[in-house]
This record gives structure tokens, sequence and C-alpha cells, in this order.
């Protein structure tokens, strides 16, 4: 880990400034010269590989997967099994230099901190109103359909725009 040294803490001591990161160049490769790594600890069950191959038929490909030097699949290996399922013939990639237990690290870094996050449910719960509203296909989005229902707010799944013959219940308000 290289680092320029600029600054002080306080206490007189310096401080090491890290270097900015080089920028990644994207390459498309054939998904034959890839491999997956042998060590990844995270597993892709059926469901999750589906909603990778919805994300990936509705979206494409977004975000490169890494890859080693000699194409090991360190980050993107569900990726790549469902860009395959899809009948993709070429994945867009970055290398990575990493090596040894900072690549195996970052590995597990990766897949790690995307489960420390939370949704902030209300936000989250508005921009699924605005797709429903503009009857956006939800399916793509990796939540199973049971979960979208209860993250929508009644009123939205049941409002008139939904279907012009429903009819307001006067006791409780929904529409039926």
């Amino acid at each position: 880990h290289g680092g320029s040294v600029t600054g002080n803490d306080g206490l007189g001591m310096a401080k090491k400034q890290p270097k900015a990161p080089q920028p990644k160049v994207v390459v498309r490769r054939l998904i034959s010269e890839l491999t997956y790594d042998p060590e990844n600890a995270r597993k892709h069950g059926d469901a999750d590989l589906e909603a990778i191959c919805k994300s990936l038929t509705k979206f494409t490909q977004q975000t490169p997967i890494v890859v080693t030097p000699c194409g090991t699949v360190v980050k993107g290996n569900g990726t790549m099994m469902a860009a395959q399922k899809l009948g993709w013939t070429h994945i867009d990639t970055v290398v990575t230099y990493l090596t040894g237990n900072d690549l195996k690290a970052y590995s597990i870094a990766d897949n790690q901190t995307a489960l420390l996050s939370e949704w902030d449910d209300e936000k989250l719960s508005e921009q699924l109103v605005e797709l429903e509203e503009a009857e956006f296909d939800m399916d793509c989005l990796g939540f199973p359909a049971e979960q979208l229902v209860e993250m929508i707010p009644e009123e939205v799944n049941d409002s008139p725009a939904k279907s012009s013959h429903k009819v307001k219940c006067p006791t409780c308000g929904r529409f039926r």
C-alpha cells in the first residue's frame, strides 16, 4: 500500500494520504477465456441467478466483473454465471493486480459489505410506488413478488387506477 506523507495528525505525526486509485480500463472479453474463482465463498442459488438474469436482460451489464490478469473472476462470479445462462459470449471486465491475501480479502469484503447496507424503507417504498404507478416491470428488481406487495402501501395496490371496475369499500376505504 503506497501513500504519500502529507500534513500531520495534530500531534506532530505525519499522516499518510492514500494515493488516488488509477482508472480502470473496461475490456470486453470472451467468457470462454475466463474461469470462476475456485476459492469463491459466495454461493449462487437458482433464485439468485434468476434475479441476476432478469436484471441483465432489462438493464444489460452496468458494472464490469473483476478478474485477475490470468482471467480468474474475483468479483462477479454470479454475473458471469447468469450471462452464460443467457447465452452471452462476452462480458465486460476490469483487471485487478491484487494478489495473495489482499485478493482473497477483497473478494470477501466485496461480498460482505453489500450485506451490511440497509434499505431506507420510506424512500424505497416511495420509489417502488413510482415504478408501480408507471407500470414498470417490477420483476427485474430482484425482490420476490410477495415481498414487493408487502413493501408497496395497500392504497397503491388497491388504487382505482389499477382497475376501472374496482369499488371503494365505504367501511375501510380500500378498493375491491
